[in-house]
């Protein structure tokens, strides 16, 4: 036997020497995997929920300057009516509700 195919054969008895380990390794590698994808699907749901309620909120801002403007360019307000008077006429803000219901589990 040469040198070289020698050694070849005691890197193939080492890696069979090793394969339980190794095997164990991979196994464990492959649940660690399975969790971080788990994790990482529910923080992306998580991430487009707020951003919803984020598109949401600016609809209601927009919506809400709008009409802050409309009653400021309004002449049906009565004269002297000041700046807290003025917002008592505006619509009270509606809160949106959320689903916060989302629930992820872990493994």
């Amino acid at each position: 036997m040469s040198l070289e195919r020698t050694d070849q054969y005691v890197k193939e008895l080492e890696a069979i020497k090793n394969y339980e380990k190794v095997k164990a390794e991979n196994a464990s590698l492959l649940a660690r995997v399975r969790e971080l994808k788990l994790r990482l699907s529910c923080i992306t749901g998580k991430v487009e929920e707020l951003l919803q309620v984020i598109k949401n909120l600016e609809g209601q801002v927009r919506a809400r300057d709008e009409e802050i403007e409309s009653l400021r360019c309004s002449r049906t307000l009565p004269s002297g009516m000041g700046g807290n008077e003025a917002m008592n006429h505006i619509s009270p803000y509606k809160p949106i509700k959320s689903r916060t219901s989302y629930r992820c589990r872990t493994a």
